[in-house]
């Protein structure tokens, strides 16, 4: 359970991170335009908020998890992914959009602390490990925080939280992989242009492996 125990600290830490950057904006910078074409800070916050409830449903409520994937789909052909995660988080005042990510991340957080090593939940596509499970909430929260923190001029510092994404796109890249050791900046600014290969080895912080798109989907990948 160290791991688990580590991957919930972390996700943790890493959404109090982005609430910091977050909870001093004002409203019109909520609703400044983002890298994600389409998508403000108000959207990445509310892409965030949509999946941290369904991800806390997926292990509290299967089955109620599996009627709101039929929802979305149905929704995808009708008034359209983004309308339906993000419409009603769209509505909101600026301090009702902070305290529905807070209560969403809230309700992940019960949830995940019953999670076992050998817990399966069910998600978008096949069923994912209890680790893969938190680590993919915690890669969503670093992307789109990176998009917000970019958008508002923040600065994010480098933490060793990533080691859990760079880890999990690892062992998941098919393929040989070239493995580097790496020594990272202090920090992270707002203007750096996210890794495009993963590193390992000693030293910290990794940089994870992904090469992050122009535009984050509303979709199962999420």
């Amino acid at each position: 359970m160290a791991e688990l125990d580590a991957l919930r600290s972390d996700l943790a830490a890493e959404q109090r991170a982005l609430d910091d950057i977050v909870s001093a904006l004002s409203d019109e910078q909520w609703g400044l335009a983002t890298s994600s074409p389409g998508w403000d800070v108000t959207d990445q916050v509310g892409h965030l908020t949509y999946f941290d409830g369904t991800a806390a449903m997926a292990i509290t409520d299967p089955e109620g998890f599996s009627a709101g994937v039929a929802a979305l789909f149905d929704a995808a052909t009708t008034v359209g992914p983004d309308e339906f995660t993000l419409g009603a988080f769209r509505a909101r005042t600026s301090a009702g959009r902070l305290q529905a990510w807070r209560a969403n991340r809230q309700l992940l957080a019960a949830a995940s602390a019953t999670l076992a090593e050998d817990t399966r939940v069910i998600w978008y596509g096949p069923p994912m490990g209890a680790k893969s499970f938190l680590t993919a909430r915690l890669m969503e929260v670093w992307a789109h925080g990176a998009d917000v923190a970019e958008a508002v001029g923040a600065s994010r510092e480098a933490t060793d939280r990533l080691r859990h994404i760079a880890q999990l796109g690892f062992i998941t890249r098919a393929g040989p992989t070239r493995c580097e050791a790496r020594r990272p900046r202090p920090a992270t600014s707002a203007s750096s242009s996210p890794a495009r290969r993963g590193t390992c080895g000693p030293g910290a912080p990794p940089t994870p492996p992904t090469r992050r798109p122009g535009r984050r989907r509303t979709s199962a990948s999420s």
